[in-house]
């Protein structure tokens, strides 16, 4: 894997979201390392978090970020869209805080967000969305097998939207490892790409103003399959280079505005 470039300063700073290996190892706290070594190896500098570091989220930490990787993980309360919960959910109510924190600083700062999984899942929820917190059994299950190198089903890819300009066509194969899915969608999203059966497997938002992707599979197990799963890193570190650089020149523009007083 080739690391991006972007010049003199070519490795942006992504946030990274840490949790609880709910339900298999509830005191074990990290992030699957595939996508840390996926980011790495595309050229990203990661800044890990959790709801441990009591960091305050003000504007001198936002400073510092880039751009966010919301990763895996157990599922969203369903009490943020008035449901009970589920026998088969399973909760991190101190990683939901934080990870909807550090996304709300991110969307007012137009940082650049990727979701993955359980981060669909959050940013939907965190827009005013819902999940269906179950899928009932049907010919495509979504669980899938333990193997995420398998390609379980197809992503068919809405023409035009940002997924298909990564992907550069609208069908890919993809893995899947998910029990819950959209419901209804959260505001200032689209839905760009589904599984055969419907369910909504990747989202992105409406407008050009916030890059924020999102999908409902693990891409970082699929990129020495498919060069389109790399991709989709490799574009949203080119994304999180030019905010950096946007903000440099902000601060640059600002330096040299501000009179010398000595």
């Amino acid at each position: 894997m080739t690391p991006m470039s972007t010049g003199a300063h070519s490795r942006p700073t992504i946030a990274v979201t840490l949790g609880y290996d709910l339900p298999r190892n509830p005191g074990q706290l990290g992030v699957r390392g595939a996508i840390l070594e996926t980011l790495a190896s595309a050229g990203a500098s990661l800044r890990l978090i959790s709801a441990l570091d009591g960091v305050p989220l003000n504007d001198a930490f936002f400073e510092q970020l880039d751009g966010l990787v919301l990763p895996g993980g157990p599922d969203p309360h369903p009490a943020r869209w008035g449901e009970q919960v589920h026998p088969a959910t399973n909760i991190d109510e101190a990683r939901d805080a934080l990870e909807y924190a550090v996304l709300a600083g991110c969307l007012e700062r137009r940082i650049p967000v990727l979701g993955v999984c359980r981060g669909l899942q959050l940013v939907n929820v965190a827009l005013g969305g819902t999940l269906v917190q179950d899928l009932p059994p049907g010919p495509l299950d979504h669980r899938g097998p333990a193997d995420r190198s398998v390609l379980a089903h197809e992503l068919r890819l809405l023409d035009g939207t940002t997924m298909a300009t990564i992907a550069g066509h609208t069908l890919l194969r993809v893995n899947t490892a998910h029990h819950q899915a959209v419901g209804r969608l959260g505001d200032h999203l689209v839905a760009c790409g589904w599984a055969e059966d419907g369910c909504v497997e990747a989202i992105e938002w409406a407008s050009e103003d916030q890059w924020l992707v999102a999908v409902q599979y693990h891409p970082e197990d699929l990129h020495e399959v498919e060069p389109a799963h790399l991709r989709l890193f490799t574009t949203f570190l080119e994304r999180a280079g030019e905010y950096s650089a946007g903000r440099r020149r902000a601060r640059q523009g600002l330096d040299e505005r501000t009179p010398c007083t000595t």
